[in-house]
């Protein structure tokens, strides 16, 4: 009885994540455009695009109107698991910093990573990022 009643609570607890995860991306899915385009510096957007660049732990997305560098965490703090071809929807703050990488029309520090059904976490809110009072000798330089 009791294995029951936990798996009736723990698929009530997958259909709650899914169903806000819906929420949260597919109605506030922008375009690449429409964020340069609109005043959404250090405002938090949602992006669906697909990964063109891989190296450690930077990235660049792109949509049928532009490319995005994601800024997201040093390797030794996380390693992000995303790969070239990759199709994922991100969910982040748009930096007021120009992008580091050739002809990308901004940067997103990146707070969620939505792949599949897969969310990966980089970190949870916005603000100064938890691994910025960390000292590591082995930085990789990745952000």
């Amino acid at each position: 009885m009791v294995y029951k009643i936990l798996a009736v609570v723990f698929t009530i607890a997958i259909a709650i994540g899914m169903m806000v995860q819906h929420a949260m991306t597919n109605d506030q899915i922008r375009s690449i455009a429409d964020v340069k385009a609109g005043d959404t510096k250090g405002g938090i957007v949602t992006l669906h695009g697909t990964v063109t660049m891989a190296s450690g732990n930077r990235f660049l997305i792109s949509d049928t109107t532009g490319k995005v560098e994601l800024s997201t965490c040093p390797l030794w703090y996380k390693r992000i698991d995303l790969h070239e071809g990759d199709d994922i929807t991100v969910s982040g703050q748009v930096m007021n910093s120009p992008s580091c990488l050739a002809k990308c029309d901004f940067m997103l520090s990146v707070f969620k990573i939505y792949r599949g059904g897969e969310i990966i976490e980089v970190r949870r809110r916005p603000g100064k990022p938890p691994w910025i009072g960390y000292r590591s000798f082995n930085d990789d330089s990745a952000r």
